[in-house]
């Protein structure tokens, strides 16, 4: 007779197998009875004892009860057949096994379709107690098309942590964030644990389409937009420029500018033929909007209110009983405005008084048909007014439903108004009635009606707990009851840190009738794409924050290999430069590596990449193809040279290498030469947007008194370049020619000009 256990260790409540194995010998034909004893207190048998048996082999289980006392144990098996008798021994322990966990060694993986992932998953002991014993792993929650295998399994406690591989078919299902888990089970007792990850399965990289959302670079950051639905154009006001630019929404350029002193607010009349444009320059201009071309300016008289005089029209509204109400300022921080009626018939302006509203105002929005406007007051920011055209007065007045005021519009299409509060959104009628209310929090920033006044679309950056994460998005809500359409990603830039929100995203100042929203930033218009609706707000982390590497300036018809950094990717973005695709997309170093297009058109472009989870981050302005000067520091100096003169940019530096310059055909001195926010030679360069923008300074050579055949020559040669340098004397003009010390760059000729 054998007595075996497979299972020398078991924990309280656990079951001991014990086979029993009778052999006959000298012709021993039999049966035999077995008797155990020795078994745990409270443990039961199973079959009970004795037990008959004849040359077979029985497995006799002992279940102990989860009681069980800890300690060795000896089971005595007895077994007889008349005057014949057998006794062996089996021992096994009753103790606490050790607990265990999995660790994973990443917490998120990615992969396209037709991609794999590697990653090692590995056994801790969690308590003390008996190690030995496997664990089995299996797998939950994996999209379709995606298998999992691993190198061991199952996996003995003790051994090293063996790799666990996810491919992804060719058609395999899409996931942004999925949640899998990974199992794994004891084998003496069946305890589970488990360990989770993020997995993303993405389209092959580089094949996601470029968003709408685009950057417009104005040179200056618009006080106001108008969308016009005849034309197709956005009109932005450029105080910094005196003009207003006309952009086409189709190919994201501005395709005129039109002189402007100083512009502010701007309002289309309401037949559309004229754009209506205040100004700092105490004028109010008017702007044919077939010709684009001012056709009437209007001089605005100073009222004296207070002891003070406002004169600078800032806020304006068209009505449609042929005046408009105008927000006179003295341009105090925050801004207040007095508000006036001005009569172009007659070029009278006459002080207005809203009932619990007073004279001072901060906004001032009219409905679509001008025949009813919206004030709110300036100080409390909670008084509303609302002016009726018809009767020319003031009909309803009342408080905010919201509580203060951050932001109003009115709605293009009907007689409502949206007000946006510190206790969320509210759409009021022009009885300053509530229609529907609608929970909103976070930082915002504007908001603006489609054309077709169906939809409302809010800049907002929410947060998601203290610290974050934060979602810089463009909310859509339905006008008729404020419901949330959907959530679309918005233009930013910055990054969070420390729990202190540091986005920075565009003002809206105006909509179209195709989903784009038109903001206000810092040297640009921004076409932000509200129609990108995605699933953001379920997602557990916010866009990207890339920079561009330091090979931002390519060659005309010339590709060249760059970076996004910064912030390293969990994902490989599409990434696009300008509307053309970049190649190569991999991910070095904890950066992603991208090849630039080639292309024949010089100019700074935008650079976007594009997220599968349905981010994307843009940065304006930063590559650039071949060179141009835009802004010289000056255009003359002495003839005996010394002067200090600042080129700014962009290709004037080249990645490699440093510019040679020559003015008149004389080499200047370069001083410096680099990009312009990082050259201290103005308090304003760290603040400028552009990172691509280079600048040059140089020291002005003497003149060549050999120049004038020089000249005539470089007229020639450089008949299609900007004018240059001036020596203030009878030889005139000079041209700058600037070179890059660089095996990659040719000598090109470049012009000065001087602009605004």
């Amino acid at each position: 007779m054998t007595v075996t256990t497979s299972a020398p260790v078991i924990v309280p409540g656990g079951s001991l197998p014990i086979l029993i194995s009778i052999t006959p010998q000298n012709g021993f034909t039999g049966s035999v009875s077995v008797t155990l004893t020795g078994v745990p207190t409270g443990a039961t048998v199973t079959p009970a004892s004795p037990i008959t048996l004849t040359s077979d082999s029985q497995t006799v289980t002992i279940q102990t009860p989860a009681s069980a006392a800890l300690g060795t144990y000896t089971i005595s098996v007895q077994a007889t057949s008349g005057s014949l008798q057998q006794t062996a021994t089996v021992g096994f322990q009753i103790e606490l096994l050790a607990g265990f966990s999995l660790s994973l060694n990443n917490s998120e993986l990615s992969m396209a379709q037709g991609g794999s992932a590697l990653t090692l998953v590995g056994l801790s002991e969690t308590s003390d107690g008996d190690a030995d014993y496997n664990v089995e792993f299996t797998v939950s929650g994996l999209p379709s098309g995606v298998q999992a295998t691993f190198g061991t399994n199952p996996l003995a406690m003790g051994q090293a942590a063996t790799a666990f591989t996810l491919t992804a078919s060719a058609n395999a299902g899409l996931a942004n964030h999925a949640t899998v888990t990974v199992i794994g089970t004891r084998s003496i007792d069946g305890d589970q644990q488990s360990a989770t990850f993020t997995l993303n399965v993405t389209p092959p990289v580089g094949s996601l389409p470029d968003v709408r959302t685009d950057f417009v670079r104005t040179d200056g950051t618009p006080s106001a937009a108008v969308f016009d639905p005849v034309h197709n154009v956005v009109y932005a006001s450029n105080p910094q420029w005196n003009r207003v630019d006309v952009i086409s929404p189709s190919t994201h350029q501005i395709v005129k500018s039109v002189s402007a002193p100083s512009p502010t607010g701007m309002d289309l009349s309401l037949d559309g033929t004229r754009l209506i444009v205040a100004g700092n320059s105490q004028q109010i201009v008017s702007i044919d909007t077939n010709q684009l071309q001012v056709v009437q300016r209007t001089s605005v008289p100073p009222i004296v209110q207070g002891g003070a005089s406002y004169s600078i029209p800032g806020l304006i509204a068209n009505t449609s009983n042929g005046t408009a109400l105008v927000g006179m300022t003295l341009d105090s921080l925050p801004p207040s405005y007095y508000l006036e009626q001005w009569n172009p018939a007659n070029g009278t302006f006459t002080a207005l008084s809203a009932p619990g509203v007073s004279f001072f105002i901060n906004q001032l929005v009219r409905t679509g048909d001008g025949e009813e406007v919206l004030v709110v007051d300036y100080g409390t920011d909670t008084n509303l007014a609302v002016y009726d055209a018809a009767t020319s007065s003031f009909s309803v007045s009342g408080q905010s439903p919201v509580g203060q005021v951050l932001g109003a519009v009115g709605n293009p299409k009907s007689h409502q108004f949206a007000i946006v509060g510190t206790n969320g959104l509210a759409l009021v009628d022009t009885n300053l009635t509530t229609q529907a209310t609608s929970p909103i929090g976070g930082a915002f920033y504007g908001m603006a009606y489609s054309a077709d006044g169906t939809k409302l679309y809010a800049a907002m950056n929410l947060v998601n707990g203290q610290c974050g994460p934060f979602y810089p998005v463009i909310l859509t809500f339905d006008t008729t009851n404020a419901s949330l359409i959907g959530a679309a990603p918005a233009f930013e830039e910055g990054y969070a840190q420390d729990c202190t929100d540091t986005y920075s995203q565009a003002s809206p100042l105006t909509a179209d009738g195709n989903g784009m929203v038109y903001s206000a930033y810092s040297h640009g218009l921004v076409m932000d794409d509200a129609a990108n609706i995605q699933n953001l707000l379920n997602l557990p982390e916010g866009p990207p924050f890339p920079g561009l590497g330091f090979n931002d300036e390519a060659e005309l018809n010339q590709t060249l290999a760059t970076s996004l950094g910064n912030i390293a990717y969990d994902v490989l973005p599409s990434v696009w430069f300008g509307s053309a695709p970049g190649t190569g997309i991999d991910a070095t170093g904890g950066l992603v590596s991208v090849t630039a297009p080639a292309s024949a058109t010089p100019g700074l472009i935008n650079v976007k990449a594009v997220e599968p989870d349905g981010w994307f981050a843009l940065t304006p302005q930063s590559f650039s193809y071949s060179s141009q000067v835009l802004f010289p520091g000056g255009n003359a100096g002495s003839t005996q040279g010394g002067a200090t003169l600042a080129l700014v940019g962009y290709g004037l530096v080249g990645n490699n290498g440093s510019p040679a310059v020559t003015i008149g055909g004389q080499s200047a001195a370069v001083k410096a030469a680099t990009k312009y926010i990082d050259i201290s030679d103005s308090t304003v360069n760290q603040s400028y947007p552009f990172p691509d923008m280079d600048e040059v300074v140089l020291t002005v050579p003497p003149r060549d008194r050999r120049s004038r055949r020089r000249r005539r020559h470089q007229r020639r040669w450089n008949r299609n370049s900007l004018e240059g340098f001036q020596f203030p004397s009878r030889d005139g003009l000079f041209f700058c020619r600037l070179f890059h010390l660089h095996p990659l760059r040719s000598p090109a000729p470049l012009g000065l000009s001087q602009r605004g």
